[in-house]
């Protein structure tokens, strides 16, 4: 009963705030301009970037960085990593849960989230490999974060 009664004041508080974002990402493959490249979603050897562990570390390290006075922090995420190892299509969008009553949401969504497309646009990465070829690669999806 408890776990059913967070999870209703985890809606209502982000139906409140407007914070629902999550449906930005559902067609977000669609979104991707592929006339001038392929987008793939798997290939043979994927970009780092994508490997066990390493963007969560990389997320993690850049939205500390960042100062919050919200927590948790869900961020969804999504971008393509081009063959020339930069990142294209970097879409953001923080949820900011239990925020200090000073805090304004729509000034700090619209912080954090230039902040993380900046970090995320200066990042070079190895590209992923199909059939030994650089090609791009699309990924979405969520963080989730505590705060310690």
């Amino acid at each position: 009963m408890r776990a059913i009664v967070t999870i209703l004041t985890i809606l209502i508080f982000e139906l409140a705030n407007g914070q629902d974002c999550r449906f930005d990402f559902k067609d977000y493959h669609q979104n991707i301009d592929t006339t001038k490249r392929p987008v793939y979603f798997t290939v043979d050897s994927m970009p780092d970037l994508m490997s066990t562990g390493k963007l969560l570390r990389f997320m993690t390290e850049k939205i500390h960085s960042i100062d919050n006075n919200c927590c948790p922090i869900y961020v969804w995420y999504g971008f393509v990593i081009e063959p020339d190892s930069t990142l294209s299509n970097i879409a953001t969008c923080p949820q900011f849960y239990f925020c200090n009553d000073s805090i304004d949401l729509v000034l700090e969504t619209e912080y954090f989230n230039k902040k993380l497309k900046d970090k995320l646009m200066n990042c070079k990465v190895k590209p992923g490999l199909q059939n030994g070829k650089r090609v791009a690669v699309s990924t979405v999806g969520r963080i989730h974060f505590e705060c310690r």
